[in-house]
C-alpha cells in the first residue's frame, strides 16, 4: 500500500493544548487530573491516590468515571503497538515521535509509570504501525511484534517490514523468527486469542501464530474485512475482532467482524436499525474489557471538503452478541480527539497514550486512564 493519509504534515510537530469536549449536552463529565513526581528521565514515580467518582451509568460498562490525566512523562509517540501481559504491564513498541522519525524504543507501563526499557538480543528496528500482541506458552510469555513502516528520509517511500520478534517479558530479550509469510506489511494488527495470536492484513486471509510459536498464514470463508487496513483488533471468545479502517483508495469502514477461531469464518456484526454505532473511521485505539466487550477510543476520517482527516474524541463500547453488534456511547470527556493512539486494558479499566490529531500535526504525550465496571 501507498503512503497513509494519517502521515500528512506530520514532520516536526508541536503539541498543543487539549480542549475537552463532552460527547452530550445532556451531561459533562469533566475530566480529572493527577500530577506524579518524576524521579528520572527513564523512570517516573507513581501518581497520587485520586478519588474514584462515578459520573456516568452504562448498559454495557456500568458505572464510568471520567477520564483521568495524569501528568508523568512517558513515551511521546503514535503508531506504536501495545499489547498487555499476564502480571497487567503493558508493553509498547515502535511509533513516530514528533520529529516523524520512527523509533526502536519499548516500554512499559506499571503501577502508574512509564519505564523505557533496556532489552537484549537485538530486536526489531524503528518503525511505526506495527503489530503486536503477549502469547504465552510452557516455554514462556512473549511480546510479539511483527511487520510495520520505517517512513526514513522525506520523499524517500520508506521501507517496510516481513520481520517477527518476540521478547520474552521476564528477561526482556529479544528473539528473531521467521518473516512474516504475507511479506512486508504495515498498518496491520493482532490480538491474542486462546494461548494463539492472530494477525489480520488488508492483503486477505489470516496469519496465526501457534503456541509453538510458528507463524502461518490461513485462508478464510464468510463476509470478510477485505482490504482494510488501519483497522482496530481485539481478542474477544472464541475469535478475533476487526472494527473501522479504510482501504487503498481511502474510503472508511463503520462494520465491525468477527473471525471464528476455529472454522476461519468471518462474520459481520449486524447493528439493529436506528441504533447507535459509530461512523466509519481508522485508526482507533481499541482494548478489550472482557470476552465480549471491547472499548474504542479516538480514530479518523476524511474531513468535510476533502480537507485531510478530522479525529475523534468518542469514546464507545462494543458488545459482541452472537452475530450482533450491540454499541453505546460513553458520556465521557476526555482526551483530545486523535488518531493512532496506544490503548490497553488494565484491572478495572483502561490506559491511552499517546496518538496524532491530523488538524494541528500534534503528536500527543499525555497519558488517560478510565474506569469502566
Amino acid at each position: 500500500m501507498g503512503t497513509s493519509p494519517l502521515l500528512v504534515e506530520r514532520r516536526r510537530a508541536t503539541l498543543t493544548s487539549s480542549v475537552m469536549i463532552t460527547s452530550s449536552s445532556r451531561r459533562r463529565a469533566t475530566p480529572t487530573s493527577s500530577v506524579m513526581g518524576t524521579s528520572s528521565p527513564r523512570r517516573h514515580a507513581t501518581p497520587t491516590s485520586s478519588v474514584r467518582i462515578v459520573v456516568a451509568f452504562s448498559l454495557l460498562a456500568g458505572d464510568v468515571c471520567a477520564w483521568q490525566s495524569h501528568i508523568i512523562a512517558g513515551p511521546k509517540l503514535s503508531g506504536a503497538t501495545t499489547a498487555v501481559a499476564s502480571d497487567g504491564r503493558v508493553f509498547q513498541f515502535g511509533g513516530l515521535d514528533e520529529r516523524g522519525a520512527a523509533t526502536a524504543a519499548c516500554w512499559t507501563f506499571a503501577d502508574g509509570a512509564w519505564t523505557e526499557l533496556a532489552t537484549t538480543g537485538g530486536g526489531p528496528g524503528p518503525v511505526m504501525y506495527a503489530a503486536g500482541a503477549v502469547q504465552a506458552s510452557p516455554r514462556r510469555e512473549e511480546f510479539v511484534v511483527c511487520g510495520g513502516w520505517d517512513p526514513g528520509a522525506r520523499g524517500s517511500g520508506g521501507s517496510f517490514e516481513d520481520s517477527v520478534w518476540s521478547l520474552d517479558t521476564s528477561s526482556l530479550a529479544w528473539t528473531r523468527e521467521d518473516p512474516l509469510p504475507c511479506g512486508p506489511v504495515s498498518r496491520h494488527g493482532a490480538a491474542t486469542v486462546g494461548d494463539r495470536v492472530f494477525v489480520h492484513t488488508f492483503r486477505g486471509g489470516v496469519l496465526r501464530r501457534d503456541a509453538c510459536g510458528v507463524l502461518k498464514a490461513h485462508a478464510t470463508t464468510g463476509d470478510a474485512p477485505e482490504g482494510l487496513s488501519m483497522c482496530a483488533t481485539a481478542g474477544v471468545d472464541g475469535g478475533l475482532l476487526v472494527f473501522g479502517g479504510a482501504t487503498k483508495g481511502g474510503d472508511f469502514s463503520g462494520d465491525a467482524y468477527v473471525l471464528d477461531a476455529k472454522t476461519y469464518a468471518w462474520r459481520r456484526l449486524a447493528v439493529a436499525p436506528r441504533a447507535a454505532a459509530p461512523t466509519p473511521r481508522g485508526s482507533c485505539a481499541c482494548a478489550a474489557l472482557d470476552g465480549a466487550r471491547v472499548l474504542v477510543f479516538g480514530g479518523g476520517a476524511g474531513a468535510p471538503g476533502g480537507r485531510g482527516l478530522a479525529a475523534s474524541d468518542e469514546t464507545w463500547v462494543l458488545e459482541v452478541d452472537g452475530g450482533a453488534a450491540r454499541w453505546e456511547r460513553l458520556d465521557v470527556a476526555g482526551p483530545a480527539p486523535r488518531v493512532a493512539a496506544a490503548l490497553a486494558k488494565l484491572p478495572g479499566g483502561v490506559v491511552l497514550s499517546g496518538g496524532w490529531d491530523p488538524a494541528t500535526a500534534a503528536t500527543f504525550g499525555d497519558t488517560w486512564t478510565l474506569d469502566v465496571a
